[in-house]
């Protein structure tokens, strides 16, 4: 909400306008809640962004609570998973982003959602053994790895002119609603349910949000967006 609320409102300058702006009379056009509620691209990157860091914090702020349901895990075993996941992204990001240059856009958002969805939907078969796990932490990560630098690469390419900031400002606010939801609905859900019930929830809402990002690149804006020239190695985590 403070984020929200602090963001300035954009300053949009078109052609029609550019000797007025020069001049320094172009005019604030959107309050930060106005824009998002006018910008169906925004909104549906956010939405996206969202549902992924929610599903996220189910394994990375639940997941010991959730797994010692299914089968006994140690905190150390717990942890080499995150180092697991860490290392797969040291080693394979930019060869990722390499694999990604030039293909199209709406598609790799979509696969990295549902990978990330998928992978933590293998959470549920904790019960076959630790190896169950260490495969459901990569393929959770490779999503991330594809996910993540594709949308920022996206916002850097294809924001409107005089929102960037805006876009930038509000994919970072969705790790946080994220990261608010996401503690107290997954021990929410684990307890009305099964923990299986917790992590297989995890792949609808994977493809909801890679289905929402990859619709986001189809909303028409000042600037077409087809394929992405080029990813960087930023920040994988969704």
């Amino acid at each position: 909400m403070a984020a929200f609320v602090t963001v300035p409102a954009d300053r949009v300058t078109g052609p029609e306008t550019a000797q007025e702006a020069a001049g320094g009379d172009a005019k604030n056009v959107h309050s930060p809640f106005t824009h998002i509620l006018r910008d169906r691209r925004l909104a549906l990157l956010i939405l996206g962004g969202s549902l992924l860091t929610i599903t996220f914090t189910w394994w990375e702020a639940d997941g010991l609570v959730l797994l010692n349901r299914v089968d006994s895990i140690s905190p150390t075993a717990y942890a080499i998973l995150f180092a697991v996941d860490a290392l797969a992204i040291i080693l394979f990001q930019m060869r990722v982003s390499r694999w990604a240059h030039h293909r199209n856009t709406a598609r790799l958002l979509l696969l990295g959602a549902a990978l990330q969805g998928a992978g933590l939907a293998g959470f549920a078969a904790a019960g076959l053994g630790y190896p169950a796990l260490v495969a459901a932490a990569l393929v959770t990560s490779f999503g991330m790895m594809i996910y993540g630098p594709t949308t920022s690469a996206f916002v850097s390419r294809h924001a409107p002119a005089g929102s960037s900031a805006t876009y930038q400002a509000a994919l970072s606010t969705s790790q946080d609603i994220g990261s608010a939801i996401g503690p107290m609905s997954g021990l929410a859900l684990g307890r009305i349910g099964p923990p299986a019930l917790v992590w297989l929830t995890a792949l609808p809402l994977g493809l909801l949000a890679g289905l929402a990002t990859a619709r986001a690149t189809r909303v028409p804006q000042q600037r077409g967006a087809g394929t992405i020239p080029a990813l960087g190695a930023g920040s994988a985590r969704g």
